[in-house]
């Protein structure tokens, strides 16, 4: 049997009712509000002074020390998930930025070795 409940549009509950009952277990008098309820105190645990106070990476090994911290703080629930999911996407765009500067410092210097290079070979 489907729940009897009505949704915010109007249409019927598509969950099953629970067994003996009229409507499913969402939809309970109470239920929603005990489970927002226990949303927000699971919100209210995060505290960033608990947090470990890291400089900002400048190379590729200490982001990735940054990021061992943070899966560390987010297994013990110090950070929430959401933020985590922020900073490694920031952390790969800073990777790439990490490696594109080597690239650029690399191309740089054989620029320059090579000119050196012309410089000595031409006929004076």
């Amino acid at each position: 049997m489907r729940c009897a409940a009505k949704t915010k549009a109007g249409g019927r509950c598509q969950s099953p009712a629970v067994r003996g009952q009229r409507r499913c277990l969402m939809h309970q008098p109470g239920r929603a509000a005990e489970l927002g309820a226990r949303g927000g105190r699971r919100r209210t645990v995060f505290d960033p002074s608990q947090l470990t106070e890291l400089g900002m990476p400048t190379t590729a090994q200490e982001l990735a020390r940054f990021v061992a911290t943070t899966m560390i703080e987010v297994r013990s629930a110090k950070l929430e998930t959401n933020i985590a999911n922020c900073l490694g996407q920031l952390g790969s765009v800073f990777l790439r930025a990490i490696e594109q500067g080597d690239l650029e410092k690399r191309i740089e210097a054989l620029e320059k070795a090579h000119d050196e290079l012309r410089k000595l070979s031409q006929p004076h």
